[in-house]
This record gives structure tokens, sequence and C-alpha cells, in this order.
């Protein structure tokens, strides 16, 4: 198993809520059809977030 985190910086609390939005909504379920084992997102303050995804050995 690896993961893969990621910085994620807007510049206001809005862009950072419709690219988390985007994630939720549409990147992430893509991901975990083609074989990624989880997604979590957590906010380090209002214009910056971690990404963590987990997948399966290649």
């Amino acid at each position: 198993m690896y993961l893969r985190i990621v910085e994620i910086t807007a510049s206001t609390k809005i862009q950072l809520n419709v690219f988390l939005d985007y994630l939720k909504i549409i990147h992430f379920p893509k991901n975990l059809i083609q074989g990624q084992i989880s997604a979590k997102v957590f906010g380090m303050n209002v214009e910056a977030a971690f990404v963590i995804a987990r997948f399966n050995d290649k």
C-alpha cells in the first residue's frame, strides 16, 4: 500500500471550498472506481488543506 499526500492552498476560503467540493463529488468517486482505497481531507485553516489518498501496491 502507498499514500499520496497533497497540500492544497487557495487564495480565499471560497476557492478552497470549491476545489474540495470538486474533489469530493467528481474526482474521488472516479478514483475509487479505478482502485483507490480511500481519500481523506484534513483542513489546516480557512485557506489550506491536506488530501491523503491510499492506494494498493502497484
